[in-house]
């Protein structure tokens, strides 16, 4: 049985002879005080559990947790609310990371409709239109015969992931 304090020793009235020093957990370094009582074979499962359940409870205050996961998630309208969202750049970086997670959604949608149409939108999208269609045609090596029929429906598309991402 694990044996917390000198109090357990006396309520037991647990003999010296029956205590021993044990060390659960090396990497912890933490010596636990135990001591060997007779226990019925009936018994043993139920005192074995009783007593693993207690060594847990007891070495729980010296572990570290090592999940990095966050404790509580809170919606995005209750972040606005608190004052860390009055920072200008944190809600900044908040709209840029959701902006880019939504466009690689569309982008993956584009790409599993048409691979030829991904490419080509994934062009305009880098240049941020600087440079025309076709120059961007020339750079990914779209042939005339081969890419030029698809120039209306990648500029509709890219016109339609224009208005859904900015709707004014």
């Amino acid at each position: 049985m694990l044996v917390e304090n000198q109090q357990v020793i006396e309520d037991m009235r647990l003999k010296r002879d029956t205590l021993r020093s044990w060390r659960p957990a090396k990497r912890l370094n933490v010596y636990v005080l135990v001591a060997f009582i007779p226990v019925y074979s009936e018994e043993y499962n139920q005192t074995e559990r009783i007593y693993k359940d207690a060594v847990e409870n007891f070495l729980n205050e010296f572990r570290t947790r090592k999940s990095k996961n966050i404790e509580e998630i809170i919606s995005y309208e209750e972040w606005i609310d608190t004052n860390e969202s009055t920072l200008h750049s944190s809600t900044e970086e908040l709209e840029e990371f959701m902006f880019a997670e939504m466009l690689q959604d569309l982008l993956e949608k584009v790409k599993q409709a048409d691979k030829d149409l991904y490419d080509i939108t994934l062009g305009l999208l880098a240049k941020e239109f600087d440079e025309s269609i076709e120059d961007v045609f020339i750079k990914i090596g779209v042939k005339r015969s081969t890419g030029f029929y698809r120039l209306p429906k990648a500029r509709a598309l890219v016109a339609a992931l224009l208005k859904e991402l900015n709707p004014k």
